[in-house]
């Protein structure tokens, strides 16, 4: 039996924030942002901590050791994003863009992806617990050398996606008729 998805807690009353240019060590905690356009920027070590993201433009960001608990990210674009090494726990991504999206050496638990684009996405290397893709097109993504623990695809287009991971449980495919 699978464990169920760990959905991400949220305080009662959020912040609205308007994100600034992305620096080293900055720290997002329990706020919304809305609209924001942080696309091909770099920094290291950001923590986002009980956040809501909706329509954030985070393409071709460059991002060391991102850290995000608690997090929503609803109709954002994170294509071409390269993050290396996120630590990333109870978040749900829905409606986003996540073209080439590379999460690399990363830690993933609870994480559900519902109804996003993650077209030639990489997971290299990447340990994932607990992670769920429902209605997701996954086409040419890449899992090679990721540790996959109850990975689960739901209704995915996976057309060319390498899914020779190392799995203790998983992953399985489900398709509703």
């Amino acid at each position: 039996m699978s464990s169920e998805i760990q959905p991400p807690r949220h305080s009662k009353h959020l912040r609205p924030h308007q994100m600034s240019p992305l620096k080293d060590d900055a720290e997002y905690i329990s706020v919304s942002i809305v609209g924001s356009d942080n696309s091909g920027q770099a920094a290291s070590r950001l923590l986002f901590e009980d956040v809501q993201l909706r329509r954030v433009h985070l393409s071709d960001t460059r991002i060391k050791r991102v850290r995000m608990v608690d997090t929503t990210i609803d109709s954002s674009d994170l294509s071409g994003a390269v993050w290396e090494a996120a630590h990333l726990r109870r978040i749900a991504f829905f409606a986003c863009r996540l073209l080439g999206l590379q999460l690399v050496e990363s830690e993933l638990q609870d994480i559900l992806f519902r109804g996003c684009n993650l077209t030639g996405a990489l997971f290299t290397s990447s340990f994932s617990k607990n992670i769920r893709f429902e209605r997701c097109a996954l086409r040419e993504a890449s899992f090679e050398s990721a540790s996959l623990e109850e990975a689960h695809f739901m209704d995915c287009d996976l057309t060319g996606a390498d899914l020779e991971a190392q799995t203790s449980r998983g992953p399985t495919f489900e398709r509703r008729t």
